[in-house]
Protein backbone atom coordinates (compact mmCIF):
# COMPACT_ATOMS: atom_id res chain seq x y z
CA UNK A 1 0.00 0.00 0.00
CA UNK A 2 3.21 2.70 0.53
CA UNK A 3 4.65 2.14 -2.73
CA UNK A 4 0.60 3.39 -4.17
CA UNK A 5 -0.08 6.04 -1.37
CA UNK A 6 -0.81 8.81 -3.65
CA UNK A 7 -2.76 7.01 -5.28
CA UNK A 8 -5.28 5.32 -2.81
CA UNK A 9 -4.73 8.89 -1.56
CA UNK A 10 -6.63 10.24 -4.07
CA UNK A 11 -9.32 7.63 -4.91
CA UNK A 12 -10.01 7.86 -1.55
CA UNK A 13 -10.59 12.28 -1.76
CA UNK A 14 -12.47 11.39 -4.63
CA UNK A 15 -14.43 9.24 -3.16
CA UNK A 16 -14.96 11.90 -0.19
CA UNK A 17 -15.92 14.72 -2.47
CA UNK A 18 -18.26 12.65 -4.12
CA UNK A 19 -20.48 11.41 -1.33
CA UNK A 20 -20.32 15.07 1.24
CA UNK A 21 -20.32 17.37 -1.58
CA UNK A 22 -22.00 15.69 -4.75
CA UNK A 23 -24.33 12.91 -3.99
CA UNK A 24 -27.17 12.74 -6.27
CA UNK A 25 -29.71 10.25 -7.28
CA UNK A 26 -28.22 7.83 -10.24
CA UNK A 27 -29.60 6.58 -12.85
CA UNK A 28 -27.91 3.16 -12.16
CA UNK A 29 -30.02 3.33 -9.04
CA UNK A 30 -33.30 3.09 -11.20
CA UNK A 31 -32.13 0.23 -13.89
CA UNK A 32 -31.10 -1.60 -10.39
CA UNK A 33 -34.62 -1.29 -9.33
CA UNK A 34 -35.99 -3.00 -12.44
CA UNK A 35 -33.38 -5.73 -12.21
CA UNK A 36 -34.20 -6.87 -8.78
CA UNK A 37 -38.03 -6.96 -9.44
CA UNK A 38 -38.79 -4.07 -6.81
CA UNK A 39 -41.17 -1.96 -8.67
CA UNK A 40 -44.42 -3.51 -9.94
CA UNK A 41 -45.24 -2.21 -13.38
CA UNK A 42 -48.66 -3.51 -13.95
CA UNK A 43 -48.01 -3.43 -17.98
CA UNK A 44 -45.03 -2.32 -19.99
CA UNK A 45 -44.51 1.25 -20.50
CA UNK A 46 -42.14 2.96 -22.36
CA UNK A 47 -40.19 3.85 -19.37
CA UNK A 48 -40.10 0.03 -18.83
CA UNK A 49 -38.81 -1.22 -22.23
CA UNK A 50 -36.20 1.55 -22.00
CA UNK A 51 -34.92 -0.05 -18.56
CA UNK A 52 -35.37 -3.46 -19.34
CA UNK A 53 -32.91 -2.85 -23.10
CA UNK A 54 -29.97 -1.24 -20.61
CA UNK A 55 -27.79 -3.80 -20.03
CA UNK A 56 -24.63 -3.15 -17.54
CA UNK A 57 -22.58 -5.12 -14.57
CA UNK A 58 -22.80 -2.17 -11.89
CA UNK A 59 -26.75 -2.24 -12.54
CA UNK A 60 -26.65 -5.86 -12.01
CA UNK A 61 -24.11 -5.61 -8.76
CA UNK A 62 -26.38 -2.98 -7.23
CA UNK A 63 -29.59 -4.85 -7.81
CA UNK A 64 -28.38 -7.74 -5.45
CA UNK A 65 -27.58 -5.05 -2.90
CA UNK A 66 -31.13 -3.66 -3.01
CA UNK A 67 -32.70 -7.59 -2.65
CA UNK A 68 -30.40 -7.78 0.45
CA UNK A 69 -32.20 -4.63 1.81
CA UNK A 70 -29.52 -1.88 0.92
CA UNK A 71 -31.85 1.53 -0.05
CA UNK A 72 -31.41 3.12 -2.83
CA UNK A 73 -30.60 6.14 -1.25
CA UNK A 74 -27.56 4.24 0.17
CA UNK A 75 -26.99 2.86 -2.89
CA UNK A 76 -27.04 6.66 -4.64
CA UNK A 77 -24.77 8.04 -1.86
CA UNK A 78 -22.21 5.13 -2.65
CA UNK A 79 -22.52 5.86 -6.84
CA UNK A 80 -21.61 9.35 -5.84
CA UNK A 81 -18.77 8.14 -4.07
CA UNK A 82 -17.45 5.62 -6.38
CA UNK A 83 -17.91 8.26 -9.59
CA UNK A 84 -15.67 10.74 -7.47
CA UNK A 85 -12.97 7.82 -6.69
CA UNK A 86 -12.64 6.21 -9.56
CA UNK A 87 -12.82 9.64 -11.54
CA UNK A 88 -9.80 10.76 -9.71
CA UNK A 89 -7.86 7.40 -9.58
CA UNK A 90 -7.79 7.53 -13.49
CA UNK A 91 -6.39 10.63 -13.66
CA UNK A 92 -3.49 9.98 -11.12
CA UNK A 93 -2.98 6.54 -12.16
CA UNK A 94 -2.21 8.71 -15.69
CA UNK A 95 -0.21 11.04 -13.96
CA UNK A 96 1.73 7.67 -12.56
CA UNK A 97 2.08 6.42 -15.75
CA UNK A 98 3.85 9.57 -17.08
CA UNK A 99 6.35 9.93 -14.20
CA UNK A 100 6.79 6.08 -14.03
CA UNK A 101 6.73 6.71 -9.83
CA UNK A 102 3.89 7.53 -7.51
CA UNK A 103 4.17 10.82 -6.60
CA UNK A 104 2.23 13.94 -4.87
CA UNK A 105 1.79 15.31 -8.17
CA UNK A 106 -0.39 12.25 -9.11
CA UNK A 107 -2.56 13.01 -5.61
CA UNK A 108 -2.79 16.58 -6.63
CA UNK A 109 -3.87 16.58 -10.39
CA UNK A 110 -7.03 15.61 -10.38
CA UNK A 111 -8.11 18.45 -7.52
CA UNK A 112 -6.50 20.85 -9.89
CA UNK A 113 -8.19 19.63 -12.94
CA UNK A 114 -11.75 19.26 -11.19
CA UNK A 115 -11.52 22.72 -9.66
CA UNK A 116 -9.95 24.61 -12.82
CA UNK A 117 -13.13 22.69 -15.00
CA UNK A 118 -11.02 22.52 -17.69
CA UNK A 119 -13.25 19.54 -19.17
CA UNK A 120 -16.17 22.08 -19.53
CA UNK A 121 -14.20 23.07 -22.98
CA UNK A 122 -15.24 19.59 -24.24
CA UNK A 123 -16.47 20.65 -27.50
CA UNK A 124 -19.27 17.86 -28.03
CA UNK A 125 -20.22 16.10 -25.29
CA UNK A 126 -20.08 16.72 -21.61
CA UNK A 127 -17.24 15.51 -19.56
CA UNK A 128 -18.22 14.85 -15.56
CA UNK A 129 -15.98 13.76 -12.89
CA UNK A 130 -18.58 14.61 -10.42
CA UNK A 131 -21.76 15.98 -9.68
CA UNK A 132 -24.12 13.63 -12.57
CA UNK A 133 -26.57 11.44 -12.52
CA UNK A 134 -25.89 9.40 -15.60
CA UNK A 135 -23.82 6.93 -13.87
CA UNK A 136 -23.13 4.67 -17.18
CA UNK A 137 -21.03 7.00 -19.17
CA UNK A 138 -19.40 9.37 -16.64
CA UNK A 139 -17.97 5.69 -14.73
CA UNK A 140 -17.66 4.15 -18.23
CA UNK A 141 -14.88 7.23 -19.14
CA UNK A 142 -13.31 7.18 -16.27
CA UNK A 143 -12.65 3.46 -16.41
CA UNK A 144 -11.51 3.68 -20.05
CA UNK A 145 -8.50 6.04 -19.36
CA UNK A 146 -7.89 3.71 -15.98
CA UNK A 147 -7.25 1.06 -18.54
CA UNK A 148 -5.05 2.97 -20.51
CA UNK A 149 -3.27 4.72 -17.54
CA UNK A 150 -2.51 0.68 -16.16
CA UNK A 151 -1.02 0.09 -19.42
CA UNK A 152 1.10 2.68 -19.92
CA UNK A 153 2.72 2.18 -16.02
CA UNK A 154 3.12 -1.18 -16.92
CA UNK A 155 0.37 -2.95 -14.96
CA UNK A 156 -0.12 -5.06 -18.39
CA UNK A 157 -2.36 -7.56 -16.72
CA UNK A 158 -4.59 -5.37 -14.39
CA UNK A 159 -4.48 -3.20 -17.96
CA UNK A 160 -6.32 -6.28 -19.55
CA UNK A 161 -8.55 -7.60 -17.28
CA UNK A 162 -10.01 -3.91 -16.72
CA UNK A 163 -10.54 -3.78 -20.56
CA UNK A 164 -12.23 -7.35 -20.58
CA UNK A 165 -15.07 -5.69 -17.54
CA UNK A 166 -15.53 -2.42 -19.73
CA UNK A 167 -17.48 -4.50 -22.11
CA UNK A 168 -19.92 -4.44 -18.99
CA UNK A 169 -19.40 -1.26 -17.73
CA UNK A 170 -19.95 0.42 -20.89
CA UNK A 171 -20.04 -1.45 -24.44
CA UNK A 172 -19.56 1.88 -26.24
CA UNK A 173 -16.12 2.45 -24.63
CA UNK A 174 -14.94 -0.72 -24.97
CA UNK A 175 -14.94 -0.76 -28.39
CA UNK A 176 -13.16 2.66 -28.67
CA UNK A 177 -10.81 1.44 -26.11
CA UNK A 178 -10.12 -2.00 -27.52
CA UNK A 179 -9.88 0.44 -31.12
CA UNK A 180 -6.77 2.07 -29.33
CA UNK A 181 -5.25 -1.04 -27.68
CA UNK A 182 -5.44 -2.76 -31.15
CA UNK A 183 -3.68 -0.07 -33.44
CA UNK A 184 -0.88 0.49 -30.70
CA UNK A 185 -0.55 -3.33 -30.83
CA UNK A 186 -0.14 -3.51 -34.87
CA UNK A 187 1.73 -0.27 -35.40
CA UNK A 188 4.42 -0.56 -32.13
CA UNK A 189 3.93 -3.69 -30.67
CA UNK A 190 3.97 -6.84 -33.19
CA UNK A 191 7.40 -7.90 -32.31
CA UNK A 192 6.35 -8.07 -28.43
CA UNK A 193 4.05 -10.81 -28.64
CA UNK A 194 5.62 -12.42 -25.54
CA UNK A 195 4.17 -9.41 -23.37
CA UNK A 196 0.92 -9.69 -25.13
CA UNK A 197 0.63 -13.36 -24.86
CA UNK A 198 1.43 -13.56 -21.03
CA UNK A 199 -1.35 -11.02 -20.22
CA UNK A 200 -3.92 -12.30 -22.74
CA UNK A 201 -5.37 -14.37 -20.12
CA UNK A 202 -6.28 -11.61 -17.77
CA UNK A 203 -8.37 -10.28 -20.85
CA UNK A 204 -10.33 -13.32 -21.28
CA UNK A 205 -10.90 -13.53 -17.85
CA UNK A 206 -12.60 -9.64 -17.68
CA UNK A 207 -14.57 -10.73 -20.71
CA UNK A 208 -15.85 -14.01 -19.45
CA UNK A 209 -17.13 -12.08 -16.59
CA UNK A 210 -18.60 -9.17 -18.95
CA UNK A 211 -20.21 -12.69 -20.99
CA UNK A 212 -21.63 -14.10 -17.71
CA UNK A 213 -23.18 -10.84 -16.76
CA UNK A 214 -25.19 -10.56 -20.15
CA UNK A 215 -25.90 -13.91 -20.23
CA UNK A 216 -28.02 -13.43 -16.59
CA UNK A 217 -28.98 -10.35 -17.91
CA UNK A 218 -30.65 -11.52 -21.54
CA UNK A 219 -32.28 -14.96 -18.89
CA UNK A 220 -33.86 -12.60 -16.16
CA UNK A 221 -34.86 -9.84 -17.95
CA UNK A 222 -37.33 -9.77 -20.81
CA UNK A 223 -39.57 -7.49 -23.11
CA UNK A 224 -43.03 -7.72 -23.47
CA UNK A 225 -43.83 -6.95 -27.31
CA UNK A 226 -44.25 -3.47 -27.93
CA UNK A 227 -47.69 -2.43 -29.27
CA UNK A 228 -46.21 0.01 -32.49
CA UNK A 229 -43.46 -1.59 -33.73
CA UNK A 230 -41.43 1.13 -35.99
CA UNK A 231 -40.48 0.02 -39.76
CA UNK A 232 -39.21 3.22 -40.81
CA UNK A 233 -36.13 3.41 -37.99
CA UNK A 234 -34.42 5.06 -40.53
CA UNK A 235 -36.31 8.22 -41.21
CA UNK A 236 -36.54 8.60 -36.81
CA UNK A 237 -33.18 8.28 -36.64
CA UNK A 238 -32.60 11.21 -39.23
CA UNK A 239 -34.97 13.11 -37.72
CA UNK A 240 -34.14 12.80 -34.07
CA UNK A 241 -30.16 13.23 -34.94
CA UNK A 242 -30.90 16.29 -36.51
CA UNK A 243 -33.62 17.98 -34.25
CA UNK A 244 -33.30 16.63 -30.92
CA UNK A 245 -30.54 14.60 -29.85
CA UNK A 246 -27.34 16.22 -27.56
CA UNK A 247 -26.17 13.00 -26.53
CA UNK A 248 -24.93 12.24 -30.27
CA UNK A 249 -23.01 15.02 -32.38
CA UNK A 250 -21.42 15.42 -35.16
CA UNK A 251 -17.09 16.91 -34.27
CA UNK A 252 -16.61 20.48 -35.65
CA UNK A 253 -13.35 19.67 -38.04
CA UNK A 254 -11.82 22.41 -36.58
CA UNK A 255 -11.91 20.94 -32.77
CA UNK A 256 -10.72 17.12 -33.81
CA UNK A 257 -7.64 18.47 -35.57
CA UNK A 258 -6.59 20.72 -33.26
CA UNK A 259 -7.00 17.87 -30.81
CA UNK A 260 -5.77 15.72 -32.89
CA UNK A 261 -2.30 17.45 -33.05
CA UNK A 262 -1.55 18.77 -29.49
CA UNK A 263 -1.99 14.99 -28.22
CA UNK A 264 1.62 13.63 -30.00
CA UNK A 265 2.60 17.31 -29.83
CA UNK A 266 2.61 17.77 -25.91
CA UNK A 267 4.68 13.93 -25.40
CA UNK A 268 6.89 14.61 -28.37
CA UNK A 269 9.82 16.26 -26.23
CA UNK A 270 9.69 13.09 -23.29
CA UNK A 271 8.94 10.45 -26.12
CA UNK A 272 12.34 8.74 -25.15
CA UNK A 273 11.97 8.88 -21.41
CA UNK A 274 8.12 7.53 -21.97
CA UNK A 275 7.89 6.07 -25.50
CA UNK A 276 4.95 4.12 -25.03
CA UNK A 277 2.83 7.12 -23.62
CA UNK A 278 3.96 9.09 -26.91
CA UNK A 279 2.92 5.80 -28.75
CA UNK A 280 -0.21 5.81 -27.49
CA UNK A 281 -0.83 9.49 -28.00
CA UNK A 282 0.17 8.79 -31.43
CA UNK A 283 -2.74 6.39 -31.66
CA UNK A 284 -4.75 8.35 -29.74
CA UNK A 285 -4.27 11.72 -32.38
CA UNK A 286 -5.11 9.20 -35.28
CA UNK A 287 -8.28 7.71 -34.09
CA UNK A 288 -9.53 11.15 -33.13
CA UNK A 289 -9.22 12.33 -36.62
CA UNK A 290 -11.01 8.90 -37.54
CA UNK A 291 -13.90 9.79 -35.31
CA UNK A 292 -14.18 13.31 -36.35
CA UNK A 293 -14.58 11.98 -40.32
CA UNK A 294 -16.99 9.39 -38.63
CA UNK A 295 -19.38 11.89 -37.47
CA UNK A 296 -19.45 14.04 -39.87
CA UNK A 297 -20.92 10.89 -42.22
CA UNK A 298 -24.60 9.52 -41.75
CA UNK A 299 -26.93 9.14 -39.13
CA UNK A 300 -26.40 5.58 -38.74
CA UNK A 301 -22.41 6.14 -37.83
CA UNK A 302 -23.52 8.21 -34.31
CA UNK A 303 -24.56 4.92 -33.12
CA UNK A 304 -21.15 4.34 -32.51
CA UNK A 305 -20.92 7.91 -30.41
CA UNK A 306 -17.49 8.44 -31.83
CA UNK A 307 -17.92 12.04 -30.41
CA UNK A 308 -17.45 10.40 -27.27
CA UNK A 309 -14.14 9.09 -28.37
CA UNK A 310 -13.07 12.61 -28.69
CA UNK A 311 -13.46 12.99 -24.75
CA UNK A 312 -10.78 10.36 -24.00
CA UNK A 313 -8.07 12.67 -25.70
CA UNK A 314 -9.57 15.80 -23.87
CA UNK A 315 -9.75 14.10 -20.98
CA UNK A 316 -6.63 13.36 -21.08
CA UNK A 317 -5.10 16.42 -22.49
CA UNK A 318 -4.84 18.85 -18.82
CA UNK A 319 -2.87 15.80 -17.09
CA UNK A 320 0.09 15.91 -19.71
CA UNK A 321 -0.18 19.56 -19.33
CA UNK A 322 0.09 19.61 -15.52
CA UNK A 323 2.44 16.19 -15.23
CA UNK A 324 4.97 19.17 -17.86
CA UNK A 325 4.30 21.78 -15.57
CA UNK A 326 5.78 19.75 -12.80
CA UNK A 327 9.05 18.15 -14.94
CA UNK A 328 12.09 19.80 -14.75
CA UNK A 329 11.93 22.83 -16.19
CA UNK A 330 12.62 26.35 -15.93
CA UNK A 331 11.26 28.55 -13.06
CA UNK A 332 9.68 30.88 -16.15
CA UNK A 333 7.91 28.01 -18.13
CA UNK A 334 6.29 26.70 -15.15
CA UNK A 335 4.91 30.14 -14.08
CA UNK A 336 3.60 30.79 -17.82
CA UNK A 337 1.83 27.72 -17.74
CA UNK A 338 0.43 28.26 -14.87
CA UNK A 339 -0.59 31.74 -15.56
CA UNK A 340 -2.17 30.24 -18.42
CA UNK A 341 -4.04 27.79 -16.67
CA UNK A 342 -5.20 30.44 -14.34
CA UNK A 343 -6.42 32.39 -17.12
CA UNK A 344 -8.42 29.57 -18.41
CA UNK A 345 -10.12 29.61 -15.26
CA UNK A 346 -10.98 33.03 -15.82
CA UNK A 347 -12.00 32.54 -18.93
CA UNK A 348 -14.70 29.68 -18.18
CA UNK A 349 -16.35 32.16 -15.90
CA UNK A 350 -17.12 34.27 -19.11
CA UNK A 351 -17.38 31.37 -21.22
CA UNK A 352 -20.27 30.04 -19.35
CA UNK A 353 -22.56 33.65 -19.07
CA UNK A 354 -22.30 34.43 -22.66
CA UNK A 355 -24.17 32.37 -24.89
CA UNK A 356 -21.69 33.20 -28.68
CA UNK A 357 -18.73 31.96 -26.61
CA UNK A 358 -20.09 28.43 -25.92
CA UNK A 359 -20.48 28.02 -29.68
CA UNK A 360 -17.39 29.11 -30.94
CA UNK A 361 -15.86 25.56 -30.77
CA UNK A 362 -12.95 26.96 -32.54
CA UNK A 363 -11.97 29.87 -30.87
CA UNK A 364 -12.34 27.92 -27.21
CA UNK A 365 -9.86 25.32 -28.24
CA UNK A 366 -7.84 27.66 -29.75
CA UNK A 367 -7.79 29.94 -26.86
CA UNK A 368 -6.91 26.61 -24.45
CA UNK A 369 -3.99 25.50 -26.62
CA UNK A 370 -2.30 28.54 -26.80
CA UNK A 371 -2.31 28.73 -23.13
CA UNK A 372 -0.24 25.62 -22.79
CA UNK A 373 1.01 24.51 -26.38
CA UNK A 374 3.66 27.16 -27.08
CA UNK A 375 5.02 27.26 -23.20
CA UNK A 376 6.23 23.65 -23.76
CA UNK A 377 8.82 24.56 -26.76
CA UNK A 378 9.91 27.81 -25.86
CA UNK A 379 13.61 27.42 -25.45
CA UNK A 380 14.20 29.75 -22.71
CA UNK A 381 17.87 28.58 -20.86
CA UNK A 382 17.08 30.15 -17.06
CA UNK A 383 18.76 28.57 -13.68
CA UNK A 384 16.20 25.36 -13.15
CA UNK A 385 13.62 26.21 -9.94
CA UNK A 386 14.59 24.16 -7.16
CA UNK A 387 10.99 24.15 -5.57
CA UNK A 388 9.16 24.17 -9.19
CA UNK A 389 6.12 22.21 -7.94
CA UNK A 390 5.44 24.25 -4.83
CA UNK A 391 2.85 26.34 -6.38
CA UNK A 392 1.13 23.52 -7.87
CA UNK A 393 0.77 22.18 -4.03
CA UNK A 394 -0.56 25.37 -2.63
CA UNK A 395 -3.44 25.44 -5.42
CA UNK A 396 -4.19 21.89 -5.03
CA UNK A 397 -4.00 21.70 -1.02
CA UNK A 398 -5.67 25.30 -1.02
CA UNK A 399 -9.08 23.33 -2.68
CA UNK A 400 -8.83 20.82 -0.76
CA UNK A 401 -9.11 22.61 2.47
CA UNK A 402 -12.03 24.84 1.06
CA UNK A 403 -13.89 21.55 0.60
CA UNK A 404 -12.69 20.23 4.04
CA UNK A 405 -13.91 23.77 5.53
CA UNK A 406 -17.52 23.05 3.57
CA UNK A 407 -17.96 19.64 4.51
CA UNK A 408 -20.30 20.02 7.28
CA UNK A 409 -22.94 22.34 5.68
CA UNK A 410 -22.44 20.66 2.43
CA UNK A 411 -22.78 17.33 4.09
CA UNK A 412 -25.88 18.46 5.88
CA UNK A 413 -27.55 19.65 2.54
CA UNK A 414 -27.35 16.89 0.64
CA UNK A 415 -28.75 14.47 3.71
CA UNK A 416 -31.53 16.82 4.22
CA UNK A 417 -31.98 16.65 0.57
CA UNK A 418 -32.25 12.66 0.83
CA UNK A 419 -33.96 12.47 4.13
CA UNK A 420 -37.11 14.85 2.23
CA UNK A 421 -37.83 12.42 -0.02
CA UNK A 422 -37.23 8.97 2.39
CA UNK A 423 -39.43 10.57 5.21
CA UNK A 424 -42.05 12.65 3.21
CA UNK A 425 -45.62 12.15 3.44
CA UNK A 426 -45.86 13.28 0.51
CA UNK A 427 -43.68 10.47 -1.40
CA UNK A 428 -45.75 7.94 0.97
CA UNK A 429 -49.14 8.78 -0.37
CA UNK A 430 -47.94 8.48 -3.60
CA UNK A 431 -46.51 5.53 -3.21
CA UNK A 432 -49.76 3.70 -1.48
CA UNK A 433 -52.06 4.40 -4.37
CA UNK A 434 -51.94 1.60 -6.93
CA UNK A 435 -51.11 2.15 -10.84
CA UNK A 436 -48.58 3.83 -13.21
CA UNK A 437 -47.07 7.48 -12.41
CA UNK A 438 -47.04 10.16 -15.00
CA UNK A 439 -43.81 12.98 -14.47
CA UNK A 440 -43.81 16.00 -16.83
CA UNK A 441 -40.51 17.33 -18.08
CA UNK A 442 -37.60 18.28 -16.19
CA UNK A 443 -38.82 15.89 -13.34
CA UNK A 444 -36.59 12.51 -13.06
CA UNK A 445 -35.69 9.97 -10.86
CA UNK A 446 -39.73 9.62 -9.47
CA UNK A 447 -39.05 5.83 -9.83
CA UNK A 448 -36.05 6.17 -6.89
CA UNK A 449 -38.34 8.88 -4.81
CA UNK A 450 -41.93 7.28 -4.94
CA UNK A 451 -41.15 3.93 -5.26
CA UNK A 452 -43.38 3.97 -8.28
CA UNK A 453 -43.91 2.29 -11.86
CA UNK A 454 -43.27 5.36 -14.07
CA UNK A 455 -45.18 5.74 -17.57
CA UNK A 456 -43.38 7.82 -19.68
CA UNK A 457 -40.31 10.50 -18.83
CA UNK A 458 -39.84 12.44 -21.90
CA UNK A 459 -36.09 13.19 -19.69
CA UNK A 460 -34.89 9.74 -20.80
CA UNK A 461 -35.88 10.28 -24.43
CA UNK A 462 -32.21 10.46 -25.27
CA UNK A 463 -32.11 6.39 -24.82
CA UNK A 464 -34.79 6.39 -27.94
CA UNK A 465 -31.61 5.67 -29.73
CA UNK A 466 -30.80 2.57 -28.13
CA UNK A 467 -33.61 0.82 -28.93
CA UNK A 468 -34.94 2.31 -32.05
CA UNK A 469 -37.60 -0.11 -32.91
CA UNK A 470 -39.51 1.78 -29.40
CA UNK A 471 -39.47 5.35 -31.69
CA UNK A 472 -43.02 4.55 -32.70
CA UNK A 473 -44.95 3.58 -29.58
CA UNK A 474 -42.81 6.55 -27.86
CA UNK A 475 -44.32 8.72 -30.12
CA UNK A 476 -47.67 7.28 -29.59
CA UNK A 477 -47.51 8.38 -25.73
CA UNK A 478 -45.84 11.39 -26.58
CA UNK A 479 -48.66 12.89 -28.50
CA UNK A 480 -51.57 11.34 -27.00
CA UNK A 481 -50.25 12.54 -22.88
CA UNK A 482 -48.11 15.49 -24.01
CA UNK A 483 -50.02 16.70 -26.79
CA UNK A 484 -46.41 16.78 -29.43
CA UNK A 485 -45.09 15.10 -32.24
CA UNK A 486 -41.61 13.09 -32.09
CA UNK A 487 -41.54 14.37 -35.63
CA UNK A 488 -42.81 17.81 -35.52
CA UNK A 489 -40.45 19.67 -33.47
CA UNK A 490 -40.93 23.49 -32.52
CA UNK A 491 -38.16 25.21 -34.56
CA UNK A 492 -38.08 27.50 -31.80
CA UNK A 493 -36.93 25.88 -28.79
CA UNK A 494 -33.33 25.63 -28.05
CA UNK A 495 -31.43 22.76 -29.07
CA UNK A 496 -31.80 20.34 -26.37
CA UNK A 497 -33.09 16.59 -25.85
CA UNK A 498 -35.52 17.76 -23.22
CA UNK A 499 -39.23 19.13 -23.84
CA UNK A 500 -39.50 22.65 -22.06
CA UNK A 501 -41.67 22.60 -19.30
CA UNK A 502 -43.80 25.88 -20.51
CA UNK A 503 -44.91 23.38 -23.87
CA UNK A 504 -46.72 20.94 -21.94
CA UNK A 505 -47.89 22.57 -18.74
CA UNK A 506 -50.27 24.88 -21.39
CA UNK A 507 -51.66 21.71 -22.73
CA UNK A 508 -51.81 20.08 -19.22
CA UNK A 509 -53.39 23.31 -17.87
CA UNK A 510 -56.13 23.33 -20.19
CA UNK A 511 -56.85 19.98 -20.41
CA UNK A 512 -60.16 19.02 -18.47
CA UNK A 513 -60.64 17.37 -15.87
CA UNK A 514 -62.96 14.75 -18.22
CA UNK A 515 -59.91 14.03 -20.48
CA UNK A 516 -57.86 13.69 -17.61
CA UNK A 517 -59.69 10.75 -16.22
CA UNK A 518 -59.94 9.15 -19.80
CA UNK A 519 -56.71 9.01 -19.62
CA UNK A 520 -55.85 7.57 -15.69
CA UNK A 521 -58.38 5.14 -16.78
CA UNK A 522 -56.63 4.13 -20.35
CA UNK A 523 -52.87 4.13 -18.55
CA UNK A 524 -54.09 3.22 -15.52
CA UNK A 525 -52.70 6.40 -13.81
CA UNK A 526 -52.69 6.72 -9.93
CA UNK A 527 -51.30 10.35 -10.77
CA UNK A 528 -49.63 12.96 -12.10
CA UNK A 529 -46.07 14.76 -10.66
CA UNK A 530 -45.80 18.71 -11.50
CA UNK A 531 -44.11 21.46 -9.99
CA UNK A 532 -46.03 23.03 -7.16
CA UNK A 533 -46.74 26.06 -9.63
CA UNK A 534 -48.85 24.28 -11.88
CA UNK A 535 -52.59 23.97 -11.80
CA UNK A 536 -54.17 21.24 -13.04
CA UNK A 537 -58.39 20.15 -13.23
CA UNK A 538 -57.68 17.73 -10.66
CA UNK A 539 -57.47 16.86 -6.77
CA UNK A 540 -53.74 17.75 -5.50
CA UNK A 541 -51.86 17.11 -2.85
CA UNK A 542 -48.66 19.88 -2.21
CA UNK A 543 -44.96 18.56 -1.26
CA UNK A 544 -41.62 20.65 -0.62
CA UNK A 545 -40.68 21.09 -4.12
CA UNK A 546 -43.74 19.57 -6.73
CA UNK A 547 -47.66 18.64 -6.55
CA UNK A 548 -49.13 15.26 -7.22
CA UNK A 549 -52.67 15.32 -8.77
CA UNK A 550 -55.04 12.44 -8.72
Amino acid sequence: MRKYKYLFLSSLTGFLFGIIHYSSLQDVVENAQIIAGIIDYPYQTPQLYFQKTLWSLPAQLLAILLKLGFTERTLSILMSGLLGGLSFLSLSMFTYAIKKKDTLVGYCTPLIVFYFLLYDFAPTYDISLLDTKSTSGAFGLSWGVLTISAFLANQKRLSYALLGLLASVHPIWFIWVSLIFLTHFIVFNKEKKDSFLFSYPYLFAGLLVSIASLTIFQLTVSTDTIAYITTNIDIFLDYFFSNWDVHRRTIPISAGVILALSLPLITLRSRRENSEVHQVMMVTSALVLVSTVISNLTSASHMLMPHRFLNIGIYIFPVLLLSIYSEKKSAIHNFLLFVGISFLHFYYGNYKSFEVLREQYLFNISIFMLCMIPIIFIPLKTKLFKYREIPLYIVSFTILLKHIITAGPALKYNLNDYQDYTNSEFFKFIQKKDGVLLTCPNCSHFQIRAKSPILLEVDTMDDLPYAPEMFQEFNHYFKEIYGLDLLNRNKSWPRDVHVPQDAVKITWEERSSENWKEIFSKYKLKGIVVPKHWKLKLDVINGRKESFYY
